[in-house]
């Protein structure tokens, strides 16, 4: 999910950039419970998040010529939640 993603790889050196020194990310459920957090280190804390959902929401790839996706919220549900 994370190896060798370019969009991964901007975001940390952003993240570097920025002086970003601390955050805290929250996995809720279908009913905006929080079952896991994950704070510190910017780039450990984030992958420890990933690392704990990937068991959870990871799929076999079907190969397709073209893949449309959605992460399940509406884009002001995401922009409020990551604020």
């Amino acid at each position: 999910m994370l190896e060798n993603n370019p969009i991964h790889e901007d975001m940390k050196a952003a993240a570097r950039m920025a002086g970003l020194a601390f955050i805290v990310n929250a996995i809720i459920d279908e009913n905006k419970h929080t079952v896991a957090a994950f704070a510190g280190d910017p780039i450990a804390a984030h992958e420890a998040g990933c690392a704990y959902v990937k068991k959870y929401f990871t799929v076999d790839a079907i190969p397709a010529d073209i893949v449309v996706t959605t992460n399940g919220v509406c884009c002001w549900t995401v922009i409020y939640i990551s604020a």
